[in-house]
């Protein structure tokens, strides 16, 4: 994990690519680049309050024919957000109507209706042949989902996301490895991809988890008691400019966090307190615990995708897409609000650390139980 630049007395741990190998790895289901690009019906929902001005700009953007009606830019934009894709790498949507026919006709679609009827044919046929080619991958994804909840009964963290990584992965793997795995984890097993997996929301669960257990900052106080009377704690103070509030959202429904501080009863310093890592939240839509790390992280200006580390926060990112230079808005935070987040932080790493200690041992116990009933076994047999 990457050096936090909070108050001083705020530690975190630099971490190494871990070398050992994984003796778990089976998951290639996706890759990470796709871990940014999956649509959600609720967010197309939104279309349909936009005028028919910002349809057609959003349609001439992606590529989108941008004749017709509100109704018909807005099915045309749904369907292409179904994210059908032809074997060549290109979407139907980028064939000319001469192609467009040739294609329908050769995937068995007439192609004797109108363009929009041949689109929607033919992203039928290919979510009927991705529904088929996937069964096998569904059912993989299963297996690794039991064994995540395993792992996590063990408070095996390292594990799990080892899971999504050709190493093994420990806590002093580098952030980046930790959430490349992650990324793989969360799309496979998001409970949206495994709704006949009755466990699928606590497998992700423990995928979020594990990230933000194994990327928790390492907190310790500079002063001791004695001298936090007498001495006066040192803060980072910087400016706001060329910052920005970015948005997070949910890494399972989704829905921004935060944006609504006075109605979900968040004071606007929640923000600070989330991207440095000293806490995470628990979505009020769908009750997933997140933080910084495990939170979706967008660019304010377009929307892009990108991944988060603490030790970002007091620093400008430049955005993929439109190349926007940014840093992350710092809120006004008394002195004693802070103190008792990292206060709460402290006592919640410690908290947690006993816990999975104790989930260790008794993972300990039950295999040791095992071997004697299995030694049991084997004697009973012999005579």
């Amino acid at each position: 994990m990457w050096h936090t630049p909070v108050p001083v007395f705020v530690v975190v741990t630099t971490r190494a690519k871990g070398q050992e190998a994984c003796c778990c790895s089976n998951l290639r289901i996706v890759s990470s680049a796709d871990c940014f690009a999956q649509p959600r019906e609720g967010r197309m929902e939104a279309l349909d309050s936009l005028s028919v001005k910002e349809l057609k700009a959003k349609c001439k953007a992606s590529g989108v024919s941008q004749t017709g009606e509100k109704a018909t830019l807005v099915w045309r934009l749904k369907l292409q957000a179904r994210g059908a894709m032809l074997e060549d790498g290109r979407t139907p949507f980028e064939l000319k109507s001469g192609e467009l026919k040739k294609v329908a006709a050769k995937m068995g679609v007439n192609p004797m209706g109108t363009n929009d009827e041949l689109l929607e044919g033919i992203v039928e046929k290919l979510e009927a042949a991705t529904k088929t080619a996937s069964s096998s991958k569904t059912s993989t994804a299963v297996d690794v989902a039991k064994r995540a909840l395993a792992l996590f009964e063990d408070a095996d963290y390292e594990g799990i996301l080892s899971l999504g990584s050709d190493q093994r992965v420990s806590k002093d793997t580098d952030t980046a490895t930790l959430q490349k795995c992650y990324r793989r984890l969360s799309l496979a097993l998001h409970p949206d991809k495994l709704r006949t997996f009755d466990r699928a929301t606590q497998a992700f669960q423990a995928v979020v988890t594990a990230l933000e257990r194994l990327t928790e900052p390492e907190l310790h106080v500079d002063q001791d008691d004695d001298d936090k009377r007498t001495k006066k704690k040192k803060r980072i103070s910087r400016s706001n400019e060329n910052c920005v509030r970015t948005r997070v959202r949910c890494p399972r429904c989704e829905v921004p966090w935060g944006e609504n501080a006075s109605l979900e009863g968040l004071p606007e310093w929640s923000y600070n307190v989330m991207m440095t890592g000293l806490r995470g939240w628990t979505c009020s839509t769908c009750l997933c615990e997140f933080g910084c790390a495990s939170a979706i992280h967008e660019c304010r200006k377009c929307g892009t995708r990108f991944d988060y580390s603490p030790d970002q926060y007091h620093s400008q990112v430049d955005c993929d897409k439109c190349k926007t230079t940014f840093g992350f808005w710092q809120f006004p935070m008394s002195d004693r609000a802070l103190n008792e987040a990292i206060a709460e932080a402290k006592k919640t790493v410690e908290v947690n650390a006993k816990r999975r200690a104790a989930k260790k041992r008794r993972a300990s116990a039950k295999r040791d139980d095992d071997d004697d009933d299995q030694d049991d076994d084997g004697e009973a047999k012999f005579l």
